[in-house]
C-alpha cells in the first residue's frame, strides 16, 4: 500500500534528480531557466510542478509523472480517488501545458501535451477501459484513511499515434472557392471577418 506523505517524498526526490534538466534542454532548445514547485502549494494545486522558461519569455507549464518500472504502457490515472470519486489527472482540468512522463528504468520521457492528450482521453474513455488493462494502486491518504487509484494502461505506440493524429484537423472548403478571382475571395474573408465580431459582440 502506498502512502501519500511516502509518495510525496518520493515525488520530490525523483523531481530533484538531474535527468530532467536534460530532457527539458533538448525538448526545448530556448530554454533559458526551470523552476519547480514541489514545495508550493498554491502552484502545485494548479497542477504543475516546474516552469520553464523559454529565451522569449515564454513559460512553459510542466506535470510530472514517473514509472518506477517499464511495462511499454503509459498509466493514465482516471480516478484519483475511489472513495471521494475524484478524477484522475488524465481528465481533470489542468494548468499544465504537457505531462512529462518519465520511465525510469527505460531512461525515457513522454512529453504528453495535455489538451490532446485529455481530448483523446474523452473520446476513446469507453474502449480503453474495455480493452486495456486497469491498475489498482491501494493508498492512504494524511488521515490514514485508505482509497485506491485507477488508472487504465495504454501501450506507447498507441498513444503517440492518436496524438499525432490530435494535430492534424479536416476541414471543408466551398470548391467553388478555387474559381473565384482574389477581389472575390478577398469579399469572402472581410464577411467572414465580419460575421466573427458580430457573433464575438453577442457572446459578450
Amino acid at each position: 500500500m502506498n502512502n501519500f506523505t511516502d509518495d510525496l517524498y518520493d515525488s520530490e526526490n525523483v523531481g530533484k534528480l538531474p535527468f530532467w534538466r536534460r530532457v527539458y534542454q533538448t525538448a526545448f532548445p530556448d530554454m533559458v531557466d526551470m523552476r519547480e514547485h514541489f514545495n508550493d502549494r498554491t502552484i502545485q494545486s494548479k497542477g504543475y510542478d516546474r516552469t520553464i522558461i523559454l529565451k522569449n519569455g515564454k513559460n512553459v507549464f510542466i506535470e510530472e509523472k514517473f514509472r518506477r518500472e517499464d511495462y511499454k504502457d503509459i498509466a493514465l490515472e482516471y480516478i484519483s480517488n475511489d472513495r471521494t470519486g475524484s478524477p484522475g489527472w488524465v481528465c481533470k482540468p489542468a494548468h499544465a501545458d504537457y505531462f512529462a512522463y518519465a520511465i525510469l528504468p527505460a531512461g525515457m520521457c513522454y512529453l504528453l501535451p495535455v489538451q490532446q492528450l485529455q481530448s483523446a482521453y474523452r473520446y476513446y474513455k469507453e474502449v480503453w477501459l474495455t480493452d486495456y488493462p486497469i491498475i489498482k494502486a491501494r493508498n492512504t491518504d494524511r488521515d490514514g484513511r485508505p482509497y485506491n487509484t485507477l488508472s487504465v494502461c495504454i501501450p506507447y505506440e498507441k498513444i503517440l499515434v492518436i496524438l499525432n493524429n490530435q494535430t492534424r484537423v479536416s476541414f471543408s472548403l466551398d470548391p467553388d472557392y478555387y474559381r473565384l478571382d482574389n477581389l472575390a475571395k478577398e469579399v469572402i474573408c472581410r464577411e467572414s471577418e465580419q460575421s466573427s465580431l458580430r457573433f464575438g459582440a453577442t457572446k459578450k
